[in-house]
Formats: structure tokens, C-alpha cells, sequence
């Protein structure tokens, strides 16, 4: 939803194994996504104050419902770019 909501077009997704993710909880997983994950990073900072709270709030319960194995998934997205 992030990805749509930012113009891109998910194009194709492959997983990736890191294991040090499933060490982690939900709020550090998301922490850790928005230190090292620049496009992540990018479109969050991008999100006005009241909902970046709501955005946090959604993806820690999304991370925090699931069984996470370490697995990640990777996805290729293309985004027209915008004339000015």
C-alpha cells in the first residue's frame, strides 16, 4: 500500500533470508527498516506528522501479527517520474 500510495508499480518480488531480523520485535524490525531501508525511509519521511504515527502504528501490527522467519521480500517497482 505504501508503494501505490508513493506512484510506484511493483514490477516483481523475490524474498531474501535475514536471519537477524527474527531477533528482533516488531518496533525494532520497523526502526531497523527505516535506518537501512532508504526507500522505505524516504517515502516515510514524506508522510505528514499525524500520519506517520498511523503508518508506524499499521506496519509494527502488520510485523507484530505474523511469524517472521527472517524472511524479507525485496520488490521491484517503477514510478513515472513527474514533469514539472
Amino acid at each position: 500500500a505504501l508503494l501505490g500510495e508513493a506512484g510506484f508499480r511493483v514490477v516483481s518480488t523475490e524474498s531474501v533470508l535475514l536471519p537477524y531480523l527474527n531477533q528482533r520485535n516488531a518496533d525494532e524490525t520497523f526502526e531497523f527498516l527505516l535506518r537501512f531501508i532508504g526507500p522505505i525511509r524516504t517515502m516515510f519521511e514524506k508522510l505528514p506528522d499525524e500520519r506517520r504515527a498511523q503508518v508506524r502504528a499499521e506496519a509494527v501490527a502488520a510485523l507484530d501479527g505474523v511469524s517472521r522467519n527472517g524472511t524479507a521480500w525485496i520488490h521491484h517497482a517503477t514510478r513515472e517520474p513527474k514533469i514539472l
